[in-house]
């Protein structure tokens, strides 16, 4: 995540280019959802919401499509969090005070 910007990932496919973004933002999901060590959200009260995502409509839909498909995931499954459409939905960081706090750290 962090590196020097002399430093340039070699031997990545345009779509690995084109996608970088969707592709760290799934780890910031997937890792506290998986971790065993991590509280147990509740996913009912508490839904994902994703800052304003950078694309067009295909592809922010492919990634909560992929988002969705953790719930698949063994780690997941054992946690008995369940995650459904309704609840993964888009904000506007500036319309949060919350979502503003983590945009600083």
């Amino acid at each position: 995540m962090f590196r020097q910007n002399a430093q340039t990932p070699q031997n990545l496919s345009a779509e690995q280019k084109d996608n970088s973004y969707f592709f760290l933002y799934y780890q910031f999901v997937k890792t506290p959802l998986a971790c065993s060590r991590c509280p147990t959200p509740d996913i009912g009260k508490r839904p994902p919401f994703f800052d304003d995502l950078p694309d067009n409509q295909e592809k922010r839909q492919q990634f909560k499509g992929y988002v969705l498909g953790l719930a698949s995931n063994r780690e997941i499954l054992a946690r008995q969090i369940v995650l459904v459409p309704d609840n993964i939905s888009e904000v506007k960081s500036h319309d949060h005070v919350l979502l503003q706090c983590l945009d600083i750290v």
